[in-house]
């Protein structure tokens, strides 16, 4: 995960995120049951953002695009490609919803194909690197980390992660039977108990400080 953004973004964004979880549970739904609805998701953010959001599942978006979002003034509709398993189509679906709710207006593109090969670039100098810590050079892939970021943090929440870990370090679990238990892709379960995402709890809790002020 790489997060070579300022200190203050990121705290606005655990802040959004944990505005977003109180909604969900304001409207009757429950933020942290095992799975969490995507569909309280999806009601919420069509509530707040005032647009109706639907997917579909469609065979054309190729081999490097999972999914993508295409936003108008009444609706949105999620486009998903079609074959994918069922944990990561939910992953995607998620994402999608997460760029119409976090993106920066200045932000959408209708240049798909631009978005990709621009993520493409970056992760094959991430792995050119060897370290992950080549820094985003365009809103392009930062929009990009940010929904991924989002995603996982609605999908896997930190009391669950805790839980886990403890789990984990007693054997008593696994990162796929996490995976399946949350019905998300095996990489979400192991990915927030790396060292690099561990570190941005520091922030979460700096995000939390300052909106119980």
């Amino acid at each position: 995960m790489n997060m070579l953004v300022s200190i203050d973004d990121i705290k606005r964004l655990f802040a959004e995120i944990e505005i977003f979880r109180q909604d969900i549970e304001a409207v009757g739904g429950n933020p942290n049951q095992t799975p969490v609805s995507v569909e309280d998701m999806r009601i919420v953010a069509s509530r707040r953002l005032g647009i109706s959001i639907k997917s579909e599942d469609v065979d054309y978006l190729g081999d490097y695009l999972h999914s993508t979002v295409a936003r108008g003034t009444v609706s949105a509709i999620i486009l998903i490609r079609s074959g994918l398993p069922d944990r990561l189509k939910r992953a995607a679906f998620v994402k999608e919803l997460c760029h119409l709710l976090f993106d920066p207006e200045d932000t959408r593109t209708t240049d798909v194909d631009n978005t990709v090969t621009c993520l493409l670039e970056h992760r094959q100098l991430e792995v050119a690197d060897g370290t992950g810590a080549v820094p985003p050079k365009n809103k392009i892939v930062f929009v990009e980390e940010i929904a991924s970021l989002s995603m996982l943090e609605l999908l896997y929440p930190r009391h669950c992660r805790v839980a886990d870990r403890l789990l984990l370090d007693q054997g008593k679990t696994s990162y796929r039977k996490v995976a399946m238990q949350l019905e998300i892709p095996e990489w979400m379960a192991w990915e927030p108990h790396t060292k690099r995402y561990k570190a941005l709890d520091e922030y979460r809790d700096l995000a939390e400080t300052d909106m119980a002020k």
